[in-house]
C-alpha cells in the first residue's frame, strides 16, 4: 500500500512566510488604483471562494455544530477579522513614504505571537533575562526610525491619518497574536482551516458596496492587473491555510522565529515595488527587531524531551 503524503506543519507554514513578505506593497499599489472596500471585498471573497472549493473538491464532511458552541471559534473569528480590517485600512491610509515605518509596526505580530502563546497556549518561560529583555528591545526597535539621523524626525507623525494607520495596524499586529494562540490552544475544536473562509467572507461583504457609486474606482484596474490579483488571493489562500496548520500542529516557536524575516523581505519588495528609499534607520530598526524577537524566542526554547512532545500534534 502506497504510504499517504503528508505535509509537515511547520515547513508548510514557513512557506506563507515568502507570500506575506511581499503582500504588503502589492496591497499598496492595488489599493491605490481601486480604493480599500474594492480591494478588501475581492481579495476576502476571492480566498473564501477558494476555501469552498477546495473544501467540495475534497469532500470533507460539513462543519460540525460542537463547532459553534465553542467559544474559541467566535473569538478566533473575531481577531482574524480585526488583524485583516486593520491591516488593510492601515496601508490604505497611510502615506506611501511612510510605509517602512507601517512595515515594522505590523511585524511586531510574531513577538505578539510568543506572548500571547505564553498567555493562552501553553508555550512556558524557560529563561527570563532573555524573554524580558529581548521583548524590551522588541519595543524599543521602532526608535532608531523615529529619532532619525538629526533628531527627532516628526515628519512621521505630522500627519492625522499616518498617526491612525500606525495605531490600528499596531492593534493589528496584537490580534494576529491572539488569533494565532487561540488556533494553538483550541486545535481542531474550533473547526481549524476549515472555518477561514468563515471569517475571510465578513471581510468579503465589502465587495458589494465597493460597487456604489463613488466607493470605488474598477476601471482603473486592467486584465493584467486583475488576473494578478487573482493569482495574489490564491497564493493568500494556500498561505493562510498552511498558517493555520502550522499554529495548530506545528512548532509555534520555530516558526515565529522564521517569521521575523519577513521584514526583510517586506521591506525589500516595497522598495522594488513602490520605489521608496529604505533609510539606512528603517534597516536598522529592523535588524533591532528582529534581534530582540529572537531573544525572545531563546527566553522560550525548551529542553529537547520537552519540544519533541511539544511538536506533537494536538498538544
Amino acid at each position: 500500500m502506497a504510504k499517504k503524503f503528508s505535509v509537515n506543519p511547520t515547513l508548510a507554514a514557513a512557506c506563507s512566510v515568502l507570500v506575506w513578505g511581499s503582500a504588503l506593497p502589492i496591497v499598496k499599489v492595488v489599493e491605490d488604483k481601486i480604493g480599500l472596500l474594492a480591494f478588501m471585498g475581492f481579495t476576502y471573497a476571492a480566498m473564501a471562494g477558494f476555501g469552498v472549493l477546495n473544501h467540495s473538491l475534497r469532500r470533507r464532511p460539513l462543519l460540525e455544530e460542537t463547532i459553534f458552541r465553542n467559544p474559541y471559534f467566535y473569538a478566533r473569528w473575531l481577531f482574524f477579522v480585526l488583524h485583516e480590517g486593520l491591516l488593510v485600512a492601515g496601508i490604505y491610509t497611510v502615506q506611501k513614504r511612510h510605509m517602512p515605518f507601517l512595515i515594522l509596526i505590523n511585524y511586531l505580530w510574531p513577538t505578539a505571537i510568543i506572548l500571547c502563546s505564553v498567555l493562552l497556549a501553553a508555550v512556558r518561560i524557560t529563561r527570563w533575562w532573555a524573554f524580558l529583555l529581548g521583548s524590551l528591545i522588541v519595543v524599543s526597535s521602532m526608535l532608531p526610525e523615529i529619532i532619525g539621523s538629526s533628531g527627532i524626525t516628526l515628519d512621521l507623525f505630522s500627519r492625522r491619518a499616518d498617526c491612525l494607520a500606525y495605531l490600528v495596524v499596531l492593534i493589528g499586529a496584537g490580534s494576529w497574536g491572539m488569533y494565532s494562540a487561540l488556533s494553538r490552544r483550541a486545535g481542531d475544536a474550533t473547526g481549524g482551516s476549515t472555518v477561514l473562509p468563515i471569517f475571510q467572507a465578513t471581510l468579503g461583504l465589502a465587495l458589494p458596496i465597493s460597487f456604489l457609486p463613488g466607493m470605488a474606482t474598477w476601471t482603473r484596474l486592467t486584465p493584467l492587473s486583475a488576473l494578478l490579483l487573482v493569482a495574489y488571493c490564491f497564493l493568500l489562500f494556500l498561505a493562510y491555510s498552511a498558517w493555520d496548520l502550522g499554529m495548530r500542529q506545528g512548532n509555534v516557536v520555530v516558526l515565529s522565529l522564521f517569521a521575523d524575516l519577513i521584514p526583510w523581505l517586506s521591506l525589500g519588495a516595497t522598495n522594488l515595488m513602490l520605489h521608496i528609499d529604505l533609510g539606512r534607520n528603517a534597516v536598522f530598526s529592523a535588524g533591532v527587531l528582529v534581534l530582540g524577537a529572537t531573544l525572545a524566542r531563546y527566553g522560550t526554547l525548551q529542553k529537547m524531551p520537552v519540544l519533541a512532545a511539544y511538536e506533537e500534534p494536538g498538544v
